[in-house]
């Protein structure tokens, strides 16, 4: 009896170790997928505490991005490890988020869209139901459903907030081909919903943007008070001479080479301002 006590004890041991060990190579494994991602954005990378777990920094533009894997995520009963992106400063004036699947316990009323394939996937709620609704447009949504597509993604949480964007993916991503994809779309999803929220720019019906304020240029950073072009695709405003530099649009993922001079705003009523006042 003795000996079966012991041969068990021996045995527990070894399972442990062999675990132990399985641990440390996932977890260098991962470590490596992080360092890999983040220095192809000039960012660092570190251990987190007793846990192993990566944490990745870098400057995207203007926007700081914190990439990591956490134990908890919104919404979920159950601690298992998520992986967490979070892009900011946003500044979009209002709280949204969605969850897949859709099971939300929000603090505010559910928000619909036009879309019933979309609510299949998610559930949607906002501070501002209108403004969540003109957020989530036929491509914010795709954006966001790609995300969700990528590899087998049993759960998706999207936050836009007022001051960020945060995207918890389950599970935690370990390989840097799946890592690399999701960092990349994630700063897809932020660049359209920064466009979004581009302060001063009117959208008339024929596409064309009209500056109405002060607004900032996405290479330099700085207020675009003269010399304003817009991107003929996503309309996304610049200083001339930054875009002349850079040779494209500053959003990551348009590609868009042409830019557009703005025309003067019309007034509500449709009819053009009056010159001679």
């Amino acid at each position: 009896m003795e000996c079966l006590a012991i041969f068990v004890g021996i045995l527990i041991a070894l399972m442990l170790l062999v675990g132990v060990g399985s641990g440390n190579r996932m977890r260098r494994g991962t470590l490596a997928a992080y360092r890999r991602v983040v220095g192809q954005y000039g960012g660092i990378c570190e251990r987190l505490g007793w846990s192993g777990y990566p944490r990745g920094r870098f400057s995207y533009g203007a926007a700081q991005v914190d990439l990591r894997i956490v134990e908890r995520a919104p919404h979920r009963t159950v601690r298992v490890p998520v992986t967490q992106m979070t892009i900011g400063p946003l500044q979009l004036g209002f709280y949204c988020e969605l969850v897949s699947p859709p099971f939300l316990s929000a603090e505010v009323p559910n928000v619909s869209i036009e879309s019933d394939e979309f609510h299949r996937h998610y559930a949607i709620a906002a501070s501002d139901a209108d403004g969540a609704v003109d957020l989530l447009d036929p491509g914010m949504c795709w954006n966001i459903d790609r995300i969700r597509q990528l590899s087998s993604c049993s759960y998706l949480h999207v936050e836009f907030s007022q001051d960020r964007l945060r995207i918890h993916r389950a599970d935690a991503i370990r390989t840097y081909a799946e890592l690399s994809r999701f960092v990349q779309y994630a700063l897809e999803l932020y660049d359209r919903a920064a466009g979004s929220t581009a302060k001063g720019i009117l959208f008339l019906d024929d596409g064309a943007a009209q500056p109405l304020g002060e607004v900032q240029c996405r290479v330099c950073g700085e207020a675009i008070r003269g010399a304003l072009v817009y991107c003929r695709r996503c309309k996304t405003p610049h200083h001339r001479e930054c875009w002349q530099y850079t040779g494209a649009c500053s959003v990551y993922g348009c590609g868009e080479v042409q830019f557009e001079v703005p025309r003067v705003a019309r007034r509500s009523g449709g009819a053009p301002p009056d010159k001679s006042a």
